[in-house]
C-alpha cells in the first residue's frame, strides 16, 4: 500500500516538469535517448517524471524505492 500511495503522491508532484520546459534539457534523459528533441509536452517519457522528482522532490521517489526493496524482500524470503 505504501508503494502504490507514494508513487502516486509522486507523480503528482512531478507534474510540475510541464509547467517547467527550461528544465527539460537537463532532466529527462529517457526522453533523449527516444527523441532527440523535446518539443512539446506530450514528448517526455513517463520514466522522465520519476527522474525530475529525483532531483529535485527527493522524499517520495526514496519511499518508493524503499517500499520496493522490502516487496521485493519479502518476496525472496
Amino acid at each position: 500500500m505504501g508503494l502504490i500511495v507514494s508513487t502516486v503522491i509522486a507523480w503528482y508532484e512531478v507534474s510540475a516538469i510541464i509547467d517547467n520546459p527550461w528544465v527539460w534539457k537537463y532532466s529527462t534523459p529517457f526522453s533523449h535517448l527516444m527523441n532527440m528533441q523535446i518539443l512539446s509536452k506530450n514528448d517526455i517519457s513517463q520514466l522522465d517524471y520519476f527522474v525530475y522528482a529525483t532531483k529535485y522532490q527527493p522524499t517520495f521517489p526514496l519511499i518508493m524505492q524503499i517500499c520496493g526493496l522490502y516487496l521485493l524482500i519479502l518476496i525472496g524470503y
